[in-house]
């Protein structure tokens, strides 16, 4: 099993995040920093059996740092007995993490002891299983958090943009009413009275319900009724990039 996902990913959720606070449109920012939220959580989700090893390693340093620590302070009888001498060996702990921090070689060497245990653990088979099962939840949800917010997003653009949008998304919904009672020749009197018979606010909310955005050809299909055939062009793209690809094919 790869340890690479566990390791690194190369996704700037940071510049993600900045960039959706710049968004001028109040409900697109508020949708985009909480796609940004939503992908960091996982992000450290799939970093914990990691962040556990590197904890560990941390543990383990400081006992070391505190053995020294204790004896070059020459606070080995008094430790037990004596609030200066913790304050003293403390104070010694600090200054050799801050040295060690300061040390990109020894920081490097510790991560690398990290991912040679990950390494080792998975080769266990019933670790190898667990994390396997974290990596496949992970990957779940990423994608249920990129379907959620390709959703929200057109329905932001439909309800702010009714004609230029709203417009060309209504007249691609079939011809013959479902059980909502829409369709591209009526809209039901009831409909719109639970909208106060004025809907050109929430058209994207209600058109929605017309298209799948459950996987990517649904998705692609509600961009491209409303946004055009660019914009469908556009998510090919990014629905081929090397990451939601293998999130598409694994859910």
């Amino acid at each position: 099993m790869d340890t690479k996902p566990f390791r690194s990913v190369n996704i700037d959720v940071e510049g993600a995040s900045k960039a959706a606070s710049e968004l001028q449109n109040t409900e697109l920012q508020t949708i985009a920093q909480s796609f940004a939220s939503n992908t960091l959580n996982l992000v450290h989700l799939l970093f914990l059996p990691m962040f556990f090893l590197v904890s560990a390693l941390a543990d383990v340093r400081r006992q070391a740092f505190f053995a020294k620590a204790i004896v070059s302070t020459g606070n080995i009888g008094k430790w037990s007995k004596s609030e200066k001498a913790h304050q003293e060996v403390e104070a010694e702990i600090l200054r050799l993490e801050e040295e060690f921090r300061r040390d990109k070689k020894a920081v490097s060497e510790e991560h690398n002891q990290a991912e040679a245990r990950l390494d080792t653990f998975l080769k266990l088979e019933g670790l190898q299983s667990g994390l396997r099962a974290l990596l496949y939840a992970v990957v779940a949800n990423a994608w249920t958090c990129f379907e959620s917010a390709a959703k929200d997003i057109w329905i932001a653009g439909l309800n702010a943009r009714p004609l230029s949008l709203g417009q060309p998304a209504f007249r691609s919904v079939e011809v013959d009413a479902d059980q909502t009672g829409l369709s591209r020749k009526a809209v039901p009197v009831g409909l719109l009275a639970r909208h106060g018979f004025n809907i050109s606010t929430c058209l994207g909310t209600i058109l929605s319900e017309k298209f799948d955005f459950t996987g990517g050809s649904g998705i692609k299909e509600a961009y491209r009724a409303a946004f055009g055939v660019s914009s469908a062009a556009q998510l090919d793209t990014i629905l081929t990039s090397d990451l939601l690809s293998h999130l598409y094919m694994t859910t």
